[in-house]
């Protein structure tokens, strides 16, 4: 049996468009493809500086936030990053549960995000709203059929992805790969999540296998009508991400949050969202585990979601809150970054 190849939201990382204040450089929205393409950001770049957060006895938990989806261009090199990491005694991603690999929760997957008795996309959508659907599918999906047997969410989550492909913006794995072949040449040990993932991924597809498909519809909606603006975001925060540019990222993170949806999509993700599912496991597990860390090693890096930065209850907020010290890096000019770092 083949595996089930979804879209990115299936597996609790959706890549769905956001509705945060636009970061200043961005592009105007209806830039082509193209044109977005001239402006990423490629080659060797230090990404964001590390956030530094010791305890009374001066031991220090160093966190590295990641972004996603990058340019596949772009090659992460910072001296900072390895000297941190060559004196570390442990590195953590706190980044993503992974799905599990067997058979039956594919299977469920599969019934939990494909359309019933045999309905496709065309079936399960308005005429207008199809319409859309088709229209952006021929200018960014190549035309493909794939998508037609997806549920509506689903159908546009894969429509965006589509489109970052043709962007060559899809590297998710840039960061983690950086880190781990630096831990690799140091000798120092990479850990995981440790917690039960098949628990995790079976409630996240539970709550989207409840939602009727008609559900979909209206959040379907206002992700295409918001597809072509996001191109230009995404691009923008991508390169912030690449420069180190704090003030622009904390301006616009892409946090995938409630409040970040359009209104539309609000409660259908209060009630959907399987990230929100994953996102407060690895938030639970992660200020569980903070202290630990800190206590046992007299340095350890930590990967963790860029959202966990800055919002109230990530990990950054859960760490002052506990009286630990966070010293933030300054945001500095591209010219000024590559020179120190």
């Amino acid at each position: 049996m083949k595996t089930l190849r979804l879209p990115a939201l299936l597996l609790g990382i959706s890549l769905a468009p956001f509705a945060a204040p636009q970061v200043s450089t961005a592009p105007e929205p209806g830039t082509t493809i193209e044109e977005l393409e001239a402006v990423l950001v490629l080659g060797e770049r230090p990404g964001p500086a590390l956030w530094k957060v010791t305890n009374k006895k001066g031991n220090t938990l160093w966190i590295l936030p990641t972004y996603g989806p990058l340019p596949d261009g772009l090659v992460l090199r910072s001296r900072q990053l390895e000297a941190v990491i060559s004196q570390s005694q442990a590195v953590h991603f706190l980044t993503q549960i992974n799905a599990p690999r067997n058979l039956s929760n594919q299977a469920q997957a599969r019934k939990a995000y494909l359309n019933v008795d045999g309905k496709l996309l065309s079936d399960v959508m308005p005429p207008d709203l199809y319409a859309q659907f088709d229209d952006l599918n021929a200018r960014y999906g190549g035309g493909s059929q794939l998508p037609q047997t997806y549920r509506p969410i689903a159908a546009t989550d894969w429509l965006r992805q589509a489109a970052m492909q043709r962007l060559k913006l899809t590297s998710v794995s840039t960061v983690h790969a950086t880190v781990d072949e630096l831990a690799r040449k140091h000798g120092v040990p990479v850990y995981g999540v440790k917690m039960k993932h098949d628990e995790v991924w079976d409630q996240m597809i539970a709550r989207v296998e409840k939602t009727p498909r008609e559900e979909d519809v209206p959040c379907a909606r206002d992700r295409l009508d918001r597809l072509e603006k996001d191109l230009p975001e995404s691009v923008a925060r991508a390169n912030a991400w690449a420069r180190g540019d704090i003030t622009a990222l904390r301006q616009d993170s892409g946090l995938h949050d409630a409040q970040t949806q359009g209104k539309v999509c609000q409660q259908y993700f209060k009630d959907i969202r399987v990230g929100v599912v994953q996102q407060r496991a690895l938030r639970r597990y992660g200020r569980s585990q903070s202290a630990k860390w800190l206590k046992e090693n007299r340095s350890t890096l930590v990967v963790i979601p860029i959202a966990d930065l800055f919002e109230k209850d990530g990990l950054i907020a859960g760490l002052q809150r506990s009286r630990y010290t966070v010293e933030e890096p300054v945001s500095l000019a591209e010219g000024e970054q590559d020179a120190q770092r």
